[in-house]
């Protein structure tokens, strides 16, 4: 499903799109380009070759879908885009042929992030990363059940993004209240136990990261700092 414009326009699309099933498709389930207003809920977005959602776009509400098995990210901001809500999915399965996160933000701004679950995902559950200088501004994320990211599939995984939330060169971020529990696939081979660190983080400013439960989070220290991020040793 294309929304192929150019620009933002005059006015909202104000798209609604509800109860549907996306799946098996070579590319992305959604490709959004410039949309301007719209709702996705109670969709069931699966097995697609890209990402479930890819959207540069302003205003969205994203709830309530269950996103699975989709090749890169459930959703991916790739390009700046602002004023997003993305709260009660079920997430899980997603990212074998990276690279990204789950929820995989560039550049981009005023996100609430909260109350997923999200399960086994081949990298960070959560990432907000650099693009060109740029960072992400003012994102929200709290309230998630994230368990045993950064599996280890078709790519091989640099330490950063073997976590559960990755979260760098940003402004304005608050990551509290979730619980992170490390894992290995429903086979319990043990050689598969991932991630290797509850949080990666570096560069941030006017930030708060705290109130994280990491018990059994990740199979090394709990937090780690990039970029040459002064931290006091993890606990």
């Amino acid at each position: 499903m294309l929304v192929d414009k150019t620009s933002q326009g005059p006015e909202e699309d104000s798209i609604t799109i509800e109860r549907c099933k996306i799946g098996r498709f070579s590319g992305d389930g959604l490709n959004l380009k410039f949309i301007w207003c719209i709702t996705l809920s109670g969709n069931m977005i699966c097995y697609n070759e890209g990402s479930g959602v890819r959207l540069s776009g302003y205003h969205a509400l994203i709830s309530d879908n269950w996103i699975s098995g989709n090749g890169l990210s459930v959703f991916g901001a790739y390009e700046w885009s602002p004023a997003i809500s993305i709260t009660g999915n079920r997430i899980e399965w997603n990212g074998a042929r990276g690279p990204s996160a789950c929820i995989y933000l560039k550049h981009s701004s005023h996100y609430n992030i909260c109350s997923h679950y999200i399960d086994r995902s081949s990298g960070p559950a959560i990432a907000t990363i650099e693009d060109q200088g740029r960072g992400c501004l003012y994102v929200t994320v709290t309230g998630n059940m994230i368990y045993r990211s950064g599996r280890a599939t078709q790519r091989k995984l640099d330490d950063s993004d073997s976590s559960q939330i990755r979260v760098e060169a940003s402004r304005g971020i608050v990551v509290t209240g979730n619980t992170l529990t490390a894992g290995r696939d429903d086979n319990m081979d043990p050689k598969g136990t991932s991630p290797k660190y509850g949080i990666v983080l570096g560069n941030l400013k006017n930030s708060v990261i705290s109130y994280n439960a990491m018990r059994g989070a990740e199979c090394r220290p709990c937090v780690r700092g990039i970029h040459g991020s002064k931290l006091p040793p993890a606990t």
